[in-house]
């Protein structure tokens, strides 16, 4: 906008005292072209000759010191604002001004600068940052306007004071910088710019408490009325001091277990800790059963859901043993007193022969006999005594239909003669020659077992009432040169040396037991710990087969994503026992929340169905999804999965205002900071600022000024031709 001012005339070329000097130039000049410059004739048209001659001299005189007309003008410049608005996630906290969402402070600001602009003489731009970049329409920002995954404030309030000159800056905000530069950084840049920043925080400095149940470790099958551990890892932060977790797991409504996690366990401050309890569930009832695990402090609550099968089906096991040792023999009469155990028993003393009660009287070596056991015992027997078919038909067994195998080496070390076997490619670890084998069992030392650092985590192997370490001595131990690549060692004796090692081959779990003397245990409570112990094993060791009817499951990885961050779906197959030829091409899974919401996601075969399904999902809104098969394949046979969709987590790991940061960006501007968008708005200064402007009309270089000179000449010669004047 702009405003007329003066009009003058002027000489450019003589100002001031000059003028003077330029008019007495003239003065004498006209004077002497009055006087002696060419013919002066008597008479009026003489003087009116010499007339013209002065007058065409003085102009010319006139025309050197730039005679114009100056016009002097007053223009109003309005002031220009910049007003950053941070959409991050951490702005939707509903800790803002009347605990409204922290990004709702923008619409309060924009009421009161809207109310101003006009008095501070000055326009706004409104655009928002914090992960989010762009124009923003301030009048209509809500809770849903605060989506940014990361906050490189510092960067971004850069980059937009340099895209958009201002002549002040206003950042509304929380000052949580996650990424990028530091506001300190900033500030040099803004001062560099000669600009200064505003700004208003919003948001408190409380953190909410966190509780999540990230996983919860445990074997997917239970044995009817049989004690099953389970271990609950959890990530916390803010807990109440004052009062214990309570952990408790629940079959429908039935509380099956309960434990307190008391608050001498917890961790102060903003970051997240781990927590883990163990808790032993007994069921009792058979099926497919929904455990709830769910952790309670107060009204904060967090469960997670898991499935198991609980069946009374008996374990079946075939044990094959060289001849009755200690060992073997406790075992089978402690596995025939279990109810859940039916197990069929042969020796190869000589020649085969059935040593249990009952069992097929031919040994079930064929592919069709051994389908039904869920774990085969190999005690201390040669290779001669398995045929290559024999051989054959374990290892298909363990590897395609999941079947555990359990390895029990004894004193005539011929369980090494198994390495230059086909059924020795499921051994777990690195057997030393027969001789040194049989030798380490003849070593008559005093050993302990105890669990390692991984089976204590895995709550797996639980000693009971009494420890491992705690029970009579053991006196043998084979000897390990190595353990394989991948395999784990779950229990071990005081020098460190493995007992107990697994490993996967396929879809089973192969064990091998180090120590042949757990009969020692028996000495005055009978079976109770050397059952306890094998029969762990046992299970550990047919934990594929135990899943019944499941021949896949759906799987999402990774479990914990961001909304439209992208994860695998898979759908895995946990066997080989099915036609791939038959598979359909494309199955469809259903992705349900707790409040009912469903999405349908269809998931493409790879390799020809031999690795199962699996696409690339874009991650849906926050919650905890429940994955299950609704076509293709039968839903009873495909095991459900799991998805949790967080927020953000970097905007959600400390959302406290950081009052620091924004008075890094403040001083080192010059700024000033402000708590409420009415007292910034009432602080402001008037942004305006007046700005003169001249222009000049020049009269000498125009047209008619030389025809003026011209004429005044022209008339001169005209006049002395007319009266013939020399």
């Amino acid at each position: 906008m702009g405003a007329e001012g003066q009009r003058d005339f002027i000489f450019q070329y003589a100002a001031g005292w000059h003028l003077y000097l330029a008019l007495l130039a003239c003065a004498l000049l006209a004077w002497w072209a009055w006087r002696h410059y060419g013919p002066a004739p008597a008479g009026a048209p003489g003087r009116l000759v010499r007339g013209c001659r002065a007058l065409a001299l003085v102009a010319i005189i006139f025309a050197l010191c730039g005679p114009a007309w100056r016009s002097v003008s007053n223009h109003i410049i309005p002031g220009r604002i910049l007003v950053l608005v941070d959409a991050s996630a951490s702005m939707a906290r509903a800790d803002g001004p009347q605990d409204q969402p922290r990004i709702l402070a923008a619409r309060d600001l924009y009421q009161a600068l809207a109310e101003r602009l006009p008095e501070l003489g000055a326009q706004a731009e409104w655009r928002a940052i914090g992960g989010v970049s762009g124009p923003i329409e301030a009048a209509s920002i809500s809770e849903a306007s605060a989506v940014g995954s990361r906050s490189p404030l510092g960067d971004e309030i850069l980059g937009a004071a340099r895209a958009h000159p201002a002549d002040l800056l206003l950042v509304l905000s929380d000052f949580r910088v996650t990424d990028g530069s530091s506001l300190d950084v900033t500030a040099d840049g803004l001062r560099r710019l000669d600009l200064s920043a505003w700004a208003l925080g919003v948001g408190g400095t409380s953190i909410d408490p966190e509780l999540v149940v990230e996983e919860v470790e445990g074997s997917p099958t239970i044995a009817l009325g049989e004690r099953q551990p389970f271990t609950l890892r959890l990530s916390a932060r803010g807990l109440d001091a004052t009062q214990p977790l309570r952990v408790v797991v629940r079959d429908g409504e039935e509380v099956v277990a309960e434990s307190l996690i008391e608050p001498d366990r917890f961790q102060e401050g903003p970051e997240s800790y781990a927590l883990e309890e163990r808790l032993e569930v007994v069921l009792g009832e058979e099926g497919t059963r929904e455990l709830r695990f769910s952790v309670e402090q107060g009204e904060l609550r967090t469960q997670l859901s898991r499935q198991v099968e609980v069946s009374t089906r008996r374990l079946q096991v075939l044990m094959l043993a060289h001849r009755p040792r200690y060992e073997m023999r406790f075992l089978q009469v402690a596995l025939r007193r279990d109810h859940s155990v039916d197990v069929h028993a042969y020796l190869a003393d000589g020649r085969w022969r059935r040593w249990s009660p009952s069992g097929p009287s031919e040994l079930p070596f064929t592919m069709s006999a051994l389908r039904d056991y869920d774990v085969i015992i190999i005690g201390d027997i040669a290779p001669s005594a398995l045929t290559a078919q024999a051989q054959s038909a374990i290892v298909t067994h363990v590897r395609e239909n999941g079947a555990g195998l359990v390895w029990i080496p004894g004193e005539t070390g011929s369980t090494a003669l198994f390495h230059h076997e086909e059924l020795g490619s499921l051994l777990p670890v690195t057997l030393p020659p027969v001789a040194e084998l049989r030798a380490s069992y003849l070593d008559d030392t005093t050993l302990s077992l105890r669990r390692t650092a991984l089976a204590r985590e895995s709550a797996l192997f639980e000693p009971g009432d009494t420890d491992w370490s705690q029970l009579p001595y053991l006196r043998r131990i084979a000897r390990i040169d190595g353990v394989r690549d991948l395999a784990r060692v779950w229990m071990e004796d005081e020098a460190e040396r493995p007992a107990v090692v697994s490993a996967q081959f396929g879809n089973g779990t192969v064990v091998l037991i180090a120590v042949d003397d757990t009969w020692r245990w028996r000495r005055n409570v009978g079976d109770a710990y050397l059952h306890r112990f094998h029969s762990q094993i046992l299970r550990f060791a047919s934990r594929a087969r135990a899943s019944g009817a499941r021949r896949w499951r759906i799987d999402a990885s990774p479990y914990r994503v961001g909304p439209g961050e992208t994860f695998a779906l898979s759908v895995l197959p946990l066997g080989s026992d099915y036609d791939v030829e038959a598979l359909p091409g494309v199955v469809t899974v259903e992705l349900l929340r707790e409040d009912e919401q469903r999405q349908l996601v269809e998931v493409t075969q790879v390799d020809g169905g031999l690795s199962g399904y699996r696409a690339s999902v874009s991650a849906p809104g926050p919650g905890t999804w429940r994955l299950t098969m609704v076509d293709g394949l039968i839903p009873a046979e495909v095991a459900p999965g799991g998805l949790v969709v967080q927020r953000p987590s970097l905007e959600l790991r400390d959302p406290r205002f950081d009052a620091v940061a924004m008075d890094q960006l403040v001083a080192g501007t010059g700024g000033r900071a402000f708590a409420s968008a009415e007292d910034l708005v009432r602080a402001l200064p008037v942004l305006s600022r007046e700005r003169q402007r001249e222009s000049f009309t020049s009269l000498w270089d125009s047209w008619w000024w030389l025809a003026a000179v011209v004429g005044l000449l022209s008339l001169e010669w005209f006049i002395r031709r007319w009266y013939r004047f020399p």
